[in-house]
């Protein structure tokens, strides 16, 4: 139903990148008061190393925190099963967090995401996405984390 998607909140944690024995730049947070669910989509490209987080055998786990800028914990249910091995390049990875059933902290990111040193590096981008809004829906495309959003 487009009403749904128009309910829904997005924001760009990791813009796409290569990442090459570090951390993927400019990991960010998402903001999940008032709404039920939040999703978190690793999509990544071209892979010549592993990606994990803090280390590149370390599988990628989603944080929370009651600040942004505070010390985040992670959230021992959001957790990929093992790291991502390049045999996996050009897949897309979710990790859901049921918002409604259990206490959460306010501000989410996934945890330090890395990539390998062994190859040329993972290109990558990490997308969150938020549904189900508690009370007043996002009602603009800024809102709902766009420049532009076309209903047709």
């Amino acid at each position: 139903m487009i009403g749904e998607a128009q309910n829904a909140k997005w924001k760009l944690l990791v813009a796409p990148q290569v990442a090459d024995g570090a951390l993927f730049a400019s990991n960010g947070y998402i903001d999940t008061l008032g709404f039920g669910y939040a999703e978190f989509v690793i999509a990544l490209g071209a892979m010549a190393d592993t990606v994990g987080t803090t280390g590149a055998t370390t599988a990628p786990v989603i944080e929370e925190c009651e600040t942004y800028n505070g010390s985040y914990t992670e959230i021992a249910a959001a957790v990929l099963s093992t790291y991502i091995a390049t045999t996996y390049a050009n897949t897309l990875y979710k990790i859901d967090v049921n918002l409604q059933n259990r206490t959460n902290k306010r501000y989410m990111r996934v945890k330090a995401p890395y990539a390998g040193s062994t190859g040329a590096g993972a290109y990558g981008a990490i997308l969150a996405r938020l549904s189900k809004p508690q009370g007043v829906a996002p009602a603009t495309a800024t809102e709902r984390g766009f420049t532009e959003n076309i209903l047709a």
